[in-house]
């Protein structure tokens, strides 16, 4: 079910971020560009000054429904809204032909000869034009498997599993020690973005049988055809999509084996490995309006950019990977392998300040050398934590088989896993908490580096502790289970008023309750909410687990609590 365009809601709690990240937009706008000298057949942005409300995009009830628990958004917002399509006519009119359409940026990307280019530069309603960025890498070539890896012993169960040469890449995040609770991602969609994928590979086969790949789109062709054969195109994304998904025992587990999945084909493979980043944004537009809960992405863009330009707020990919956080997606971005060479920096858009930067670790547990390093231009902290990036066991195309392959391209399908299994433990997190936490759990949190970030994922950690809440107000509910009725307590106190919704686990809302009658701390110094635990109607509410969403001016925190009737 789709919702309508009549439920863009401008007073969502989240507007004045979105704002933010719009203000940002038009910031760098003015400043890039009119600068540049056009060139014939380069593609570009062309940015847009405003928006015809009318035309909203379709978003999925389960998008509505993530947005709402991990990001505390109600219904649409302005990020939904289309580009005025007068605007994309004018630009066809004018001899350009239009890639990609942007509703987060309210852009398009183009191409034509420059005379054509640099007449749309003075149409009133395009604010700048810039070039659209792009990346091209050598292929990472496949090894030979490697299987006498050494690990130290960590298991908190016995292995649920016979891993095979997959058990240490797994084990280095604590991620086998989930699956021996039970834990798989089951319900988790995970949309990954790379180059075609071999559907039918043993390893992943299961996947289709099952119902579970969930929607396919190839942003090259325009089609759903994300298994074309040409140019080896299947390589790269068959090896990252296996290291999440595969299940073939003593030979490939994945981390995430029993989520379910988007493919978005976005990258052009031959003997080396080409993507744009405006079909990185037009997938993960897709991607949210499907209800993706995490997005893993082993692309980066880096052609017209340099190293000041990463500070999370002047690539437009960054720029979007940081909206699509904003909207509650969990981004998962390689750091990138470019340490030591030109450019020796993370890539966009893993410099994002919302994006989780995976850099690479050996299976020693060691820094693995060509790991991207931090900082950001800004002087913030990158990568964010690190997963194994060399001799990393995925699923080959040719003949079904199964190689060792080396790059952070292979750390991110690890840590996206790993989230995956978080989310199916934690439903009730939001998105700020499990970054956080993720941060907080890792091994090196107490000096976080611009090597390693806060250190090696570790995913059993992050699942069995208290939950560490981000700086600000605890918000929690006692006596957990509540009977009768509900006591919500906040410590430090309140100090303006805000709402708390109530979520059913699957999403449905119960009631909306305003906090603005109880303010002021009591004896104890903390502040009380009581609610009697009703509908609006007056009827009680049944017995069972329900989500709390605290929002108030400043900040929101979600929680997961029982009530017993």
């Amino acid at each position: 079910m789709f919702v309508g365009r009549s439920q863009v809601n401008k007073m969502d709690p989240c507007s004045i971020l979105i704002k933010k990240l719009f203000i940002k937009i038009t910031l760098f706008s003015v400043l890039l560009i009119p600068s540049i000298t056009l060139a014939d057949n380069i593609k570009y942005w062309v940015f847009f000054t405003g928006k015809n409300e009318g035309q909203t995009a379709s978003i999925s009830d389960k998008a509505l429904s993530r947005r709402s628990l991990r990001a505390d958004i109600k219904g649409l917002t302005e990020l939904d809204i289309n580009p005025d399509q007068n605007y994309i006519e004018s630009l066809k009119v004018a001899g350009l032909k239009v890639h990609r359409i942007s509703r987060w940026l309210n852009a398009a990307s183009v191409s034509g000869n420059s005379e054509s280019i640099e007449k749309v530069r003075e149409f009133q309603f395009v604010k700048k034009i810039q070039p659209v960025a792009a990346y091209r890498r050598d292929r990472i070539i496949a090894e030979e498997p490697i299987n006498d890896l050494q690990i130290e012993p960590f298991l908190q169960k016995p292995t649920a599993f016979s891993y095979g040469p997959s058990l240490v890449q797994l084990h280095l995040c604590q991620i086998d020690s989930l699956h021996s609770l039970g834990f798989s991602g089951q319900g988790v969609l995970i949309g990954v973005m790379d180059t075609g994928f071999k559907l039918d590979h043993p390893a992943i086969a299961e996947i289709l049988s099952s119902g579970r790949l969930i929607a396919a789109h190839d942003f090259i062709n325009d089609d759903d055809n994300v298994q074309d054969t040409a140019n080896i195109q299947q390589d790269h994304g068959t090896a990252v999509w296996s290291v999440i998904g595969a299940f073939n025992e003593d030979t490939l587990i994945g981390s995430a084996f029993g989520a379910d999945f988007l493919l978005a084909k976005t990258e052009i493979k031959t003997d080396e490995i080409m993507a744009e980043e405006d079909n990185w944004i037009a997938a993960a537009e897709w991607m949210d309006s499907l209800g993706a809960d995490i997005i893993s992405s082993s692309l980066g863009y880096i052609d017209w950019y340099d190293r000041s330009d990463l500070d999370g707020n002047t690539c437009a990919i960054t720029i979007a990977a940081d909206i699509a956080a904003s909207l509650g997606i969990a981004v998962v971005n390689s750091a990138g392998n470019e340490r030591d060479n030109y450019w020796d920096a993370v890539i966009p858009p893993a410099d994002g300040n919302q994006v989780i930067a995976a850099g690479g670790i050996t299976s020693a547990g060691t820094l693995w050398g060509g790991s991207s390093p931090g900082p950001t231009a800004d002087g913030r902290i990158k990568p964010d934590v690190a997963a194994m990036a060399q001799y990393v066991r995925a699923a080959n195309y040719l003949a079904n088989g199964y190689y060792s392959y080396t790059g952070t391209s292979f750390a991110a399908p690890i840590i996206s896993g790993g989230l995956a299994l978080i989310m199916e433990a934690h439903p009730d997190w939001d998105l700020s908490t499990i970054i956080h936490s993720l941060r907080q759990t890792a091994s090196n949190s107490a000096l976080p580096n611009n090597d390693l970030g806060w250190g090696i994922a570790r995913f059993y950690n992050m699942y069995s502790g208290e939950i560490p809440m981000p700086e600000g107000k605890r918000f929690f509910v006692a006596p957990n289970p509540a009977y009768y009725s509900v006591i919500f307590q906040f410590d430090p106190p309140l100090t303006s008023a805000g709402e708390i919704s109530i979520f059913t686990v699957s999403g449905d809302k119960i009631v909306a309750l305003n906090t603005s009658s109880q303010t002021d701390p009591d004896s104890d110094g903390l502040t009380r909410f009581l609610w009697n635990a009703e509908y609006k109607s007056g009827q009680k509410i049944a017995s069972g687990i329900y989500i709390a969403c605290l929002q108030t001016i400043s900040e929101s925190h979600t929680i997961k609590f029982a009530f017993v009737n």
